[in-house]
């Protein structure tokens, strides 16, 4: 991606799910192994007239008995993505509940590519969620005013003013309303598990990938009645053990609401 490119176009999520480099495992298997995560920090999301709650949760597990590997004691690293709110209400009824909504919509996109340096560098431990210092002042305003008109989806287009400042990959995106709950059970009242990646299969005591993931910048954008940016580095929020090491993989597994298409430029 460079600066001349004046519009960077989201890519609709579809319901299909295709894995590049990481471990192979579905939602189901993620969610049932993924007990506690090893690390998490949590930021405000405010959303129309509502404060939700995105918490992002870093753990390192065995992979299921069913993935095979000829490597000692594997390992995989995992992210996942949970949004909350203090209703006891699903998350359809809480969004039909935000001021100015006519028709409750809610979409959530997320960068699939490796954020530049820069920008995770830029981000400050104070910054809790704020994505001005990452992203810059004109980026974060522009991204603020996005919106999608009920005829067009989840198909934001990303402003000029972000080229290049949301990674090398492509950019994922999904509804998170009207979800059935049937594909997903975890979609109770007062949570939702929407997303995840996943590392590639490696040896116990390699740190490497699990550092990747606790050191990058994770880049959402949520969109409903307004737009909120929003950005996490867990690794300022009391991270112990060794520092990230170089060579970290940006190959991942991503699922958004039912399952995600990844695309991958």
């Amino acid at each position: 991606m460079t600066s001349k490119i004046p519009v960077l176009a989201f890519f609709t999520v579809l319901a299909a799910a295709r894995t590049f480099g990481g471990a192979d495992l579905n939602f189901g298997e993620l969610n049932q192994t993924f007990t506690a995560p090893t690390i998490n920090h949590a930021v405000k999301v405010p959303i129309g007239n509502k404060n939700f709650s995105l918490n992002v949760m870093i753990a390192e597990f065995e992979p299921p008995a069913n993935k095979t590997t000829d490597l000692q004691n594997p390992r995989v690293a995992a992210t996942i993505y949970e949004l909350s709110w203090p209703w006891n209400t699903t998350i359809n009824e809480t969004l039909k509940t935000l001021e100015g909504v006519e028709e409750p919509r809610f979409c959530v996109s997320i960068p699939l590519g490796p954020i530049p340096d820069s920008v995770t560098k830029a981000y400050k431990e104070t910054d809790l969620g704020d994505c001005t210092n990452a992203l810059g002042e004109q980026c974060t305003r522009d991204l603020k005013n996005q919106g999608f008109a009920p005829d067009v989806g989840c198909n934001t287009p990303i402003p000029e003013s972000c080229s290049g400042k949301l990674g090398s990959g492509s950019i994922g995106s999904a509804l998170l309303f009207n979800i059935e709950q049937r594909y997903y059970s975890a979609y109770e009242k007062s949570e939702a598990r929407f997303a995840y990646t996943t590392s590639e299969i490696y040896s116990a005591g390699n740190d490497t990938l699990f550092q990747h993931d606790v050191q990058r910048l994770h880049v959402l954008l949520f969109t409903s009645s307004g737009s909120a940016p929003i950005c996490v580095r867990v690794a300022d929020h009391k991270v112990s053990g060794a520092m990230a090491k170089p060579g970290g993989s940006m190959c991942f597994v991503a699922l958004l609401a039912l399952g995600a298409m990844l695309f991958m430029l």
